[in-house]
């Protein structure tokens, strides 16, 4: 839609995604654990590379460019109304 859309989890998300990860109350809300950064580059191109995980970003096409947020970085377009 025009406010999100989802695109899949890439490496360029990473940086961002481990600083939102570093917040306390994220990790409880999501019973998730701590990852050093070099962690979680290997979590993600784990998870990239397994057929049976799906993982997406939301992105608000305004803040993320117009391109990248319809397109992924090339990937398939997904999209949330």
């Amino acid at each position: 839609g025009a406010r999100a859309v989802l695109v899949p989890y890439r490496p360029e998300h990473v940086s961002t995604y481990h600083a939102w990860m570093a917040d306390p109350a994220l990790l409880a809300a999501t019973a998730s654990e701590p990852l050093s950064l070099a962690e979680e580059v290997a979590a993600q191109a784990s998870w990239a590379a397994d057929e049976l995980k799906c993982t997406f970003i939301v992105l608000d096409p305004a803040a993320a460019g117009v391109a990248e947020a319809r397109h992924g970085g090339g990937e398939r377009e997904e999209r949330v109304a």
